[in-house]
């Protein structure tokens, strides 16, 4: 490879003395991680905070790929924001701080949809309840005079929350009147198995990278 300079660092002279420590193995798996199938050089200014040794230069990433004939340089400005504050940041660091990010963004997934869940199995507990006293229930729909009345009477006369009272109060009569025991019995358990899924992720990290590393193959 013929030598390069960069801001005063011979790039060969670096690739020379870098390269003893690395075995052709863990170049070849790099080069194929990046996407090419030939020999690929890190400068050692970048290699400040690695496995290796050395130190990472924060302002560049210098790749040198060697094609025999040529050579390619590739320059990366690493820089991200860490809680609300624009950083330089290492290669081990991005890395640490994308996952952090996923693993936030899938918490605050997981937390919204137990929400869902949640308020949906609170207006299924109500309709269950609303089927042992279904008749009634009608009865006093019926003899109410406006929609407000009746949502009073069922909190009073059956205990239901706000939300259980309007759900039942959105359904029509006769919709009302044919409701399924079984398939509000089937939903209900449905609802109350995801409920224990999602609270099982938040409170197991392990569970949480699980699913991070997943979404990250999953897009690889």
């Amino acid at each position: 490879m013929q030598t390069r300079y960069f801001d005063d660092f011979v790039v060969g002279e670096r690739i020379r003395t870098y390269s003893r420590t690395i075995t052709e193995g863990e170049i070849a798996q790099f080069c194929n991680f990046v996407g090419y199938h030939v020999p690929l050089f890190i400068d050692e200014e970048f290699a400040k905070t690695t496995r290796y040794g050395g130190r990472i230069a924060p302002s560049s990433l210098i790749m040198s790929v060697s094609t025999g004939m040529t050579e390619k340089l590739f320059h990366n400005n690493m820089v991200a924001l860490v809680d609300g504050v624009p950083q330089t940041l290492s290669l081990k660091a991005i890395l640490e701080e994308y996952i952090k990010h996923r693993a936030e963004v899938i918490k605050r997934r997981t937390e919204y949809d137990l929400k869902k869940a949640e308020d949906r199995e609170h207006i299924l507990l109500g309709l269950k309840k609303a089927l042992d006293h279904i008749d009634k229930i009608i009865k006093l729909i019926r003899a109410a005079k406006d929609v407000p009345t009746a949502h009073a009477a069922l909190m009073k006369e059956f205990k239901f929350s706000t939300i259980q009272a309007q759900a039942i109060l959105d359904m029509r009569l006769q919709k009302l009147a044919g409701l399924e025991r079984k398939k509000i019995e089937d939903e209900l358990k449905e609802v109350q198995a995801l409920i224990k899924e999602l609270q099982g992720i938040l409170k197991s990290k392990a569970k949480m990278m699980a699913i991070v590393k997943k979404e990250m193959m999953d897009i690889a």
